[in-house]
């Protein structure tokens, strides 16, 4: 075999691979992760990942140039565009950066990170916010499992505290598999916030046992708001705040409330991907995880797949669509496997100002 012919099959070979790479991960992002666990699935995908990537890489150096060649070069192409462009209109949509974080970052010598707790801190204002400051602390993607330490729970829960939180908002996945509902009780009996704590159900929370997980959130007073919108209204500048739920694709169709001019409209959203639908309605923020900030990173190239319809356009962070505020954060623990590579786990405070004054103190 001369040289040109060696070069030219890595040249097809490298168009193969790279072809199945991004057909996996459009696979993935569109189809397999949103499929229920079970304890083969992450082998199921790893198989189809090395099957895809390794076999067109094999029959591209195979076959050398020739016309099929064009074929998985086309769809490559295709592809590669597709999510070029997710990623280009995720920059365009990128918001403020956090105004402080407590972030331990990952080192190349030590890549799990799945229990690097982390904090970022963001604020926007809002003339519709009833209080000077409405502080909202931001949970999702609990997972609660055994395969975290139960003390690692517990920190979560004393670092919430130590916010000082208005509200607290969980946006679902509290357990991986219904076995370790209870267990929710020690970390949900600690943490305190001044005017409630909300909540919707993810789809591991769907897949698991919705009725018992809601039945816990009731026993800690915690509110669901998959169903009806919870109403805060008992303010001196006589603003309200409306906390609603969308757990589109698995609960119920989600349903727009009936809000106000002067309301502070919160909605609660397991994925972000209904973010496009939300920011056609008054919401001043929408509260999203499911994503995971993709939990496996490469370092300097970040998430190779994230459970979204539009790959990697929203990741992790602040973003502004049209005027609603999108707060997606990586969650507090993981699932299949639970494990983080170069990805923290955090929680979100954000901070919405209103215009009201803070109330004068006499000396």
């Amino acid at each position: 075999m001369t040289t040109v012919e060696i070069i030219e099959r890595i040249v097809t070979g490298s168009i193969g691979a790279g072809t199945g790479l991004f057909l996996s991960m459009a696979i993935c992002n569109h189809y397999a992760l949103h499929i229920r666990d079970h304890p083969a699935k992450f082998v199921g995908l790893q198989v189809m990942f090395l099957s895809l990537t390794g076999g067109l890489g094999w029959l591209g150096a195979s076959m050398g140039l020739s016309l099929w060649t064009l074929l998985p070069a086309i769809i490559l192409l295709g592809l590669a565009s597709v999510e070029l462009r997710n990623i280009i209109e995720g920059f365009k949509l990128q918001g403020a950066r956090p105004v402080s974080s407590e972030f331990a970052l990952p080192r190349l010598a030590n890549p799990i990170t799945t229990t690097h707790l982390g904090i970022l801190r963001y604020e926007h204002d809002h003339p519709a916010c009833p209080v000077h400051t409405l502080r909202i602390v931001h949970l999702t993607d609990i997972h609660l499992n055994d395969s975290l330490p139960a003390d690692y729970y517990l920190e979560v829960a004393e670092r919430v505290n130590a916010q000082n939180p208005d509200i607290v908002v969980y946006t679902g996945d509290f357990v991986s598999y219904s076995r370790f509902i209870p267990h929710l009780n020690d970390m949900l009996s600690r943490i305190e916030s001044r005017m409630g704590q909300y909540a919707i159900l993810g789809n591991h929370d769907y897949w698991s046992d919705p009725e018992q997980v809601k039945q816990m959130l009731a026993t800690h007073n915690i509110h669901w708001v998959g169903a009806n919108p919870a109403i805060l209204d008992d303010f001196d500048s006589g603003g309200r705040i409306i906390i609603s739920g969308c757990e589109t694709p698995w609960g119920e169709p989600w349903t727009p409330p009936i809000s106000e001019a002067n309301d502070l409209l919160l909605t609660l959203s397991h994925t972000p991907d209904t973010i496009y639908q939300l920011s056609e309605t008054p919401a001043s923020a929408v509260f999203a995880g499911h994503c995971h900030a993709g939990q496996f990173h490469i370092p300097l190239i970040g998430p190779i797949v994230t459970p979204s319809h539009y790959g990697r356009r929203f990741i992790h962070g602040h973003y502004l669509v049209k005027r609603t505020h999108l707060y997606l954060s990586a969650g507090i623990g993981a699932s299949s496997p639970a494990l983080r590579i170069y990805c923290n786990p955090d929680f979100f405070v954000v901070d919405i100002h209103g215009p009201h004054p803070l109330p004068s103190t006499s000396e």
